[in-house]
């Protein structure tokens, strides 16, 4: 079974390459077309609608890639990492930290520590789902080291 979570790992991360390569594709064909001077003839209100549709498409492939493709991408690797007997720390060692400044209280404004963490019930969804004798307990155990290991990253922040 780890050999199917391993497949969709790397068709998840083919998807993301055909869609780059395809947003890129389009990108250049947009720049070629405005520098060929083919829009000059149109009117502003179609050369806006037609480029704009164009862009739309752009933004909706990149969109698809970040908001559906790399976390799905994300929670397979982690269920993978936990199948193969992986620690969450060896599987992400490095965690993006952003600081987020918060609304002001007392005159000042606070700032918050976000840590982009993963959905963990799709992690266990990809666990149970490929791996039939799945033990419940050890994933149970390996999640609160995961989390665990975020907290720490938190206050080493």
């Amino acid at each position: 079974m780890h050999n199917q979570l391993k497949i969709k790992v790397m068709s998840l991360a083919a998807e993301a390459r055909i869609i780059r390569a395809e947003e890129k594709r389009l990108k250049k064909a947009n720049r070629r077309l405005i520098a060929s001077g083919k829009t000059d003839q149109m009117t502003k209100e179609d050369r806006d609608a037609y480029l704009g549709k164009r862009s739309k498409v752009i933004n909706d492939l990149h969109s698809h890639r970040i908001a559906v493709v790399r976390p799905a991408a994300r929670h397979s690797l982690l269920a993978y990492g936990f199948l193969r007997g992986k620690k969450y720390c060896e599987i992400e060692s490095k965690v993006r930290v952003s600081l987020c400044e918060t609304e002001m209280t007392n005159g000042r404004n606070t700032i918050d520590i976000v840590i982009n963490t993963p959905d963990w019930k799709e992690v266990g969804k990809n666990v149970s789902k490929f791996d039939w004798d799945h033990d419940t307990a050890k994933f149970a155990a390996w999640l609160a080291a995961a989390k665990q290991h975020i907290e720490e990253l938190k206050e080493a922040a």
